[in-house]
């Protein structure tokens, strides 16, 4: 079997490289409608449309922070997506964790007698 040269392999980068972005290109307009919907269904986030962008602002942060979304796919848009999509999954776990809490406090709530609550003033 014949070694491939520089060229060749170069080549083939550069169909490895076109196909992900075609692929990337193909999934932004779902990726990005089901990040927006999360955001504004589940995270608390403000969504405005202006000037063509998707305008969202979380309101559970201290520092507000806006994120600008493009129906069109490019370098900066896929970026802030990317962003937008982290920062979601951080708040989903944030709100796991904080479910999981509350069933713990709850479990061990009901396993206290009458007489503990009374002196737990419960």
């Amino acid at each position: 079997m014949a070694r491939k040269t520089k060229a060749e392999l170069q080549a083939e980068r550069e169909e490895a490289q076109a196909l992900q972005e075609a692929h990337e290109f193909a999934q932004y307009p779902s990726r990005l409608m089901a990040a927006l919907e999360e955001a504004t269904t589940q995270s608390n986030y403000e969504l405005e449309v202006r000037n063509n962008q998707f305008t969202l602002r979380d309101r559970d942060s201290r520092r507000p922070e806006t994120v600008f979304l493009t129906l069109t796919h490019t370098r900066d848009s896929r970026e802030a997506l990317d962003n937008l999509e982290w920062n979601l999954c951080g708040k989903a776990d944030e709100r796991a964790e904080a479910a999981r809490q509350r069933l713990a406090r709850e479990t061990a709530l009901a396993k206290l007698t009458a007489e503990e609550r009374k002196l737990l003033g419960l």
